[in-house]
């Protein structure tokens, strides 16, 4: 998509940091051939609601990394929120004039909800496939299952900070852990016994940081170094069959 190569030319007087401009600007082209990159994804079997989701994650994915200032990405976001109200994409993604839209699309400023948002939803977003790694006798069973005691870990830090600061921002990934892992209690009891001595369990008891050791401690035997962010185990990522993700990421996110 030629329209990319552009954005470094492009200029905006009401974001000063490049990066930021650039960041809009992507969105922006993206949004330009959102029909076109429905249709490619739709062949592929993917919703177009899918798609709205990966775009704004990938937005956080990349704020979280970027020293920006406040004033700078409220401009982004309402740029980008008008962008997705406009004509060509109206109603596509989510109602702009009921709570979906807040629920959805959060304007994150600090970092780290942005960081946890990003990082909870891209472990959901994958649970099907860790889940079947868990089952086949992988060799990387302790890799996956630190990355799920870390994931759960930032679950807790996140209902905490809804519950005591009444942080709604966290709504939609909170509701799409629950679905996964209280209202079916088997997911919860298939981590716990796939994943022993890590108190997985305890993800909904009250006051589980008095009966288990923090959750959020990232693990020492990590597919990352240690002064990078936890992320999911590469051999999660390499799996072919994650077209949805890796088409969108490579080809459109980039």
């Amino acid at each position: 998509m030629e329209t990319f190569d552009k954005c470094d030319k492009r200029t905006d007087s009401s974001i000063n940091d490049p990066k930021i401009r650039e960041l809009l600007c992507k969105l922006e082209n993206i949004i330009d051939v959102w029909d076109t990159i429905s249709e490619i994804l739709r062949h592929g079997g993917i919703i177009n609601t899918k798609f709205c989701d990966f775009l704004i994650y990938w937005l956080y994915d990349k704020l979280k990394d970027i020293n920006f200032s406040v004033v700078d990405v409220n401009n982004l976001y309402t740029k980008f929120r008008k962008k997705l109200n406009s004509d060509a994409t109206k109603g596509k993604c989510f109602n702009f004039i009921n709570e979906e839209y807040y629920r959805k699309y959060v304007k994150a400023y600090d970092k780290n909800v942005i960081k946890n948002k990003k990082e909870l939803y891209e472990f959901l977003d994958y649970y099907n496939l860790i889940k079947s790694k868990l089952n086949s006798g992988t060799k990387s069973r302790d890799q996956y299952c630190n990355y799920i005691k870390y994931i759960f870990g930032v679950y807790t830090e996140m209902y905490n900070q809804y519950n005591s600061k009444g942080l709604k921002i966290y709504y939609k990934e909170l509701t799409l852990f629950d679905d996964i892992f209280k209202k079916k209690n088997e997911e919860l009891q298939f981590v716990e016994k796939n994943c022993t001595n890590r108190c997985l369990n305890l993800v909904f008891k009250a006051n589980n940081k008095n009966l288990c050791p923090s959750t959020k401690e990232k693990p020492k035997e990590s597919v990352q170094e240690s002064t990078k962010p936890f992320k999911i185990p590469k051999t999660v990522l390499n799996e072919d069959y994650l077209k949805e993700s890796t088409y969108i990421k490579s080809v459109v996110f980039y």
